[in-house]
């Protein structure tokens, strides 16, 4: 169990009205619990894994301050929001493992993520299209995930400095938003701003033990909620990339 006790404090001030200030503050102070475990199964050299933990997720000052700022890749002008509170998260995870070799696995976890008031980044309501932040209901991810790591002698002795390593996983989410938002937000239920529905990565790589070393590597994050629209307007979506 550990405890974390933070204080956040952002004042923002208009440089022409230097007197007229806004405020914001965030202060918690928690305990969150962690409980691993591990069964060994040594005759067959696997491994079976599960745990639960609790944390937080805070805002940061530039979401908590209402100064405008443009996005250094966007261009897009985005206000913070002094509204905004920590979100807390709960943890769910299990896994097994086969260690067939000394370096080479093969793994597979499942896992599922409860949010408390997840922050949010949305389209703010208004003729500017300015970006904000707000802090949803509640949300839920859950998925699996796919881990394997394996040298290439097996094909042949030729390619005993060659490796293969990837990992997959496929991903769900839900996201309930608050009743006052009802009004303004588009979709009442959706899938979490920012997370993707798959993240898969392939590594072709080469290590002689000594000196060399080089490796071809593959990635693609698939589609997700960039922005959360408002007033009937559609979410702004990442494609596949």
């Amino acid at each position: 169990v550990r405890n974390e006790k933070s204080t956040q404090n952002v004042r923002t001030f208009d440089l022409f009205k230097p007197d007229v200030a806004i405020a914001a503050a965030l202060e918690s102070d928690d305990l969150f619990p962690v409980v691993t475990g591990t069964y060994i199964l040594d005759q067959y050299d696997m491994q079976l894994r599960a745990g639960y933990s609790e944390t937080i997720s805070r805002p940061d000052f530039r979401e908590l301050s209402p100064a405008y700022f443009t996005h250094p890749v966007t261009g897009l002008t985005i206000v913070g929001n002094p509204d905004l509170t920590v979100a807390y998260i709960k943890n769910y995870d299990t896994r097994w493992e086969w260690y067939f070799s000394a370096d080479e696995s093969i793994s597979v976890g499942l896992f599922y993520k409860e949010f408390d008031s997840p922050i949010e980044a949305i389209i703010k309501p208004g003729p500017t299209l300015e970006r904000t932040f707000i802090n949803a209901q509640d949300a839920t991810t859950y998925g699996i995930e796919f881990d394997g790591f394996r040298w290439l002698d097996f094909v042949s002795p030729r390619l005993e400095n060659f490796y293969l390593s990837t990992n997959l996983t496929l991903i769900e989410s839900e996201v309930n938003i608050r009743p006052q938002d009802a009004g303004t937000l588009t979709n009442p239920t959706r899938a979490l701003q920012g997370q993707a529905d798959y993240i898969a990565n392939l590594q072709l790589g080469f290590d002689d033990g000594y000196k060399q070393k080089a490796s071809l590597v593959y990635h693609i994050t698939g589609e997700k909620i960039r922005e959360v629209g408002v007033l009937g307007a559609p979410d702004v979506i990442d494609e596949a990339y």
